[in-house]
């Protein structure tokens, strides 16, 4: 895993690199080598042909090229679409419910999928491979135009300062029987942290082996194991 501050860091070093959106790219440097590569990958495409390429390598020979979901691949280790980013996030919503002072990835909807990614800094503004033409972009959110958030499963959060407590108090106090979406979510990042929730896995149902994982997390982090998620518990789930 990778601190949220280290993430941060590596989207600024792009900015102030001068990054440029390059289709198919994952922070690599743009040469006569990397350009090559691309041109032998995409004989036939119309859009993403041997000219878009030579023009990138023109534009920004030496510098850093990615596309939109490329630009996590040196933080997250491995190469997804940004729908497939949006899938692997521990807590996900609607941008309007974003967590504000916490850095996250914000995520665009088209017309069927999740389309678009950059990484929301924590304090107001959006880093992004915004497209070809207006390459890396560092400019306040845009509520209108970017439609999700999510916390995914790759990063530690541990460096960041904890939520203000009245978030806290929204989360239900969840305990064996309970049911419900706030169910799925301690399940989700039970899973993610490495506890086994049970063969059923994320299905909002607060049964024995969820327990069972409650009790393990608790245990290790000095908490009171008695299996239900309070306040303390909810709090060092979403450290």
């Amino acid at each position: 895993m990778v601190y949220s501050k280290q993430v941060t860091e590596h989207f600024k070093k792009l900015y102030d690199a001068g990054a440029l959106y390059v289709w198919s790219f994952n922070c690599q440097t743009i040469d006569r080598q990397s350009i090559d590569k691309a041109i032998a990958s995409h004989k036939g495409d119309k859009h993403y042909n041997e000219a878009y390429y030579e023009a990138k390598l023109k534009e920004g020979e030496g510098k850093p090229g990615a596309d939109c979901s490329g630009s996590f691949y040196p933080v997250s280790g491995f190469d997804t679409t940004a729908q497939g980013y949006y899938n692997r996030c521990i807590l996900k919503g609607k941008v309007s419910d974003i967590p504000y002072s916490r850095p996250c990835m914000v995520f665009v909807k088209g017309k069927t999928k999740i389309d678009h990614i950059g990484w929301y800094d924590g304090a107001g503004r959006v880093y992004e491979m915004r497209s070809s033409k207006m390459n890396c972009r560092h400019d306040a959110i845009d509520l209108k135009r970017w439609t999700h958030y999510g916390i995914p499963d790759f990063v530690d959060y541990s460096d960041q300062e904890p939520e203000e407590k009245t978030c806290m108090i929204e989360l239900d106090v969840l305990r064996k029987g309970s049911k419900g979406e706030q169910v799925k979510t301690v399940q989700r990042l039970l899973k993610a942290l490495g506890y086994s929730v049970g063969l059923s896995g994320i299905d909002g149902d607060y049964g024995k082996k969820t327990e069972q994982a409650v009790v393990k997390f608790q245990t290790k982090h000095k908490l009171t194991a008695d299996g239900i998620v309070g306040s303390k518990t909810w709090e060092a789930l979403l450290k």
